[in-house]
């Protein structure tokens, strides 16, 4: 849904802007998913692809099938905004720590992460995006309306140095 609402947001972005060109001036919403109907019922490329029809933003939604412990389908560096929600803790932490990795790889100099996920799950993410030329990272509670079921969740939020380009 995040990437749906992202995509809702460039489409009034090209709304919003008066040249005629706008609309291949604003990209679309990427968003990589396992697509796993064990871990969400109904989640599926096509289901999504449904749902984003549905919102009228179909033409701002491109999705991508991958795995968090693998290699993102995305160039370094291209990405103004990195999100993840309530993705993360379902891999073991070597595969968190590559998931960071890559969303350091592909986020663009300048550019903002945010993170929600379970609480007890940033500590390591902190201090591997200070590590890699992030600046501002902080963690901090969701709250009591963003909960997991009863489980609390966190936000970590973090932006790329501006100098820095991909990391290796």
């Amino acid at each position: 849904m995040v990437l749906l609402k992202v995509a809702e947001r460039k489409k009034q972005l090209a709304k919003d802007r008066p040249s005629a060109n706008t609309a291949r001036t604003v990209r679309p919403a990427y968003g990589i998913d396992i697509f796993s109907s064990r871990d969400q019922t109904g989640n599926s490329p096509i289901v999504t692809y449904k749902n984003a029809a549905a919102m009228d933003v179909l033409d701002f939604t491109v999705l991508h099938t991958a795995t968090f412990p693998e290699q993102f389908p995305f160039a370094g560096g291209v990405f103004s905004l990195v999100t993840t929600s309530l993705a993360l803790h379902n891999v073991l932490k070597e595969g968190r720590m590559v998931a960071v990795k890559e969303i350091a790889r592909v986020r663009a100099p300048g550019g903002k992460v945010i993170l929600v996920d379970l609480y007890r799950f940033f500590k390591d993410h902190s201090s591997l995006l200070n590590s890699v030329g992030f600046e501002q990272v902080e963690v901090k509670a969701a709250g009591i309306k963003m909960m997991y079921g009863v489980l609390p969740c966190q936000i970590l939020t973090a932006v790329k140095h501006q100098g820095q380009n991909t990391i290796g």
